[in-house]
């Protein structure tokens, strides 16, 4: 499962052609569906993780909220309690609500074609 995600998320990041380096997939989890369990690839680390979490502080909230959102700058500033942004240094965000839960991509700079990225998440 680990290497099928790891293999997932470096063919997404090869295929966007931005500057994007980290992406993100969490599936709804628990009897009231308010935690996600997440699977995250950060390439500049080549470092692959899984967490648990609540999406309150974090974009995750607002991409499940209202169905997609795309932050092109100062996401961190958004949302300044989410460690996750700061650890891989999000300038930007573009998520994607699933079926049960969402997809995002993260990128250390600002993103000027955010409906691209979002276009190609939807595809997958």
């Amino acid at each position: 499962m680990k290497e099928d995600f790891i293999t997932k998320a470096k063919e997404v990041l090869k295929n966007i052609g931005a500057d994007f380096d980290c992406y993100h997939e969490a599936q709804l989890t628990g009897g009231d569906n308010q935690e996600l369990f997440a699977e995250l690839y950060y390439l500049k680390d080549d470092r692959y993780m899984t967490f648990t979490y609540t999406p309150e502080i974090a974009p995750c909230k607002d991409v499940l909220k209202l169905g997609s959102l795309c932050v092109t700058d100062n996401v961190i500033a958004q949302y300044p309690k989410d460690r996750g942004l700061i650890y891989v240094k999000a300038e930007a965000y573009v998520g994607l609500k699933t079926q049960n839960g969402l997809r995002a991509l993260l990128s250390p700079k600002a993103c000027s074609s955010p409906e691209k990225i979002l276009n190609l998440l939807k595809k997958l």
